[in-house]
């Protein structure tokens, strides 16, 4: 089904989310810091696949992610973000991808341990959400998963035309947030899938592809190009806009469970 093209305004609609969900950082703050779940299986495929479960000490999470890293890069660079949503009570599995090579992305195979990843921790229900190539692999999840309410792409990227050759949509909510076109993004690539189906997006002008990893690493704006905008400005911009859409996404899927 086809949904109309969204442009989503980002400062207002934020305020206007966590104030909607009476929310305000640190309103389901763990009283301790929180030690993840630190965890490997078997690939379908074979090899090792490393996780760290992120989960609030004294709370039920009101959502869980499962949350994956770019291309060639591993969970360490979107640890930021899981340790974060502790803070919303949202708990994050975060992964390290065991089939890519530096030839391949092997982006279905990385679509199959995300799904085994969620099964193996018995999660019901999940957004799944991924940085770059990470972002098509949990597209591609997301597609496949019944599991799945949601999906969040950080600058995803799609390599070797993997989700626009894919002849369906999602049927959950998804929110594409996108750094202006760059090499590293492959130019928005992306950019087909989201128009095809309508999904809904949002473009960050003063960001950079390496804004959307947490912890920040200085060494990617070597690559993929430095910006002049305050570092910690964009990234909380990107991270309250994130919290503020998951939030709604699992309230609607909610009040349509118990309707």
């Amino acid at each position: 089904m086809m949904r109309p093209f969204a442009v989503i305004p980002m400062g207002c609609r934020i305020l206007l989310l966590l104030a909607g969900l009476r929310l305000s950082p640190g309103t389901y703050a763990d009283s301790e810091p929180t030690d993840p779940e630190v965890g490997a299986l078997r690939s379908q495929h074979g090899c090792e696949l490393k996780y760290e479960y992120y989960q609030p000490r004294s709370l039920v999470p009101l959502a869980t992610l499962i949350l994956a890293h770019g291309f060639m890069r591993d969970l360490s660079s979107q640890r930021g973000w899981a340790q974060q949503w502790l803070d919303y009570n949202i708990a994050t599995v975060v992964v390290s991808f065991c089939n890519s090579t530096v030839f391949n992305g092997h982006h279905q195979r990385n679509a199959d341990d995300l799904i085994t990843v969620r099964e193996h921790l018995s999660i019901e229900s999940t957004v799944y959400a991924g940085f770059s190539a990470g972002g098509l692999a949990s597209y591609l999840a997301a597609l496949r998963d019944e599991a799945a309410i949601g999906y969040l792409g950080l600058d995803s990227v799609d390599s070797g035309k993997l989700a626009i050759n894919e002849p369906a949509e999602l049927d959950v909510p998804a929110l594409f947030m996108l750094a202006p076109a760059s090499s590293c993004n492959a130019r928005n690539n992306i950019m087909p899938t989201i128009e095809r189906h309508g999904y809904a997006i949002e473009v960050y002008p003063n960001a950079r592809h390496c804004h959307f990893e947490s912890p920040f690493d200085p060494r990617c704006g070597w690559i993929c190009g430095k910006s002049k905008a305050d570092v910690v400005a964009v990234q909380t911009q990107i991270f309250d806009s994130a919290t503020a859409w998951i939030l709604a996404t699992v309230e609607a899927e909610r009040r349509t469970f118990n309707q």
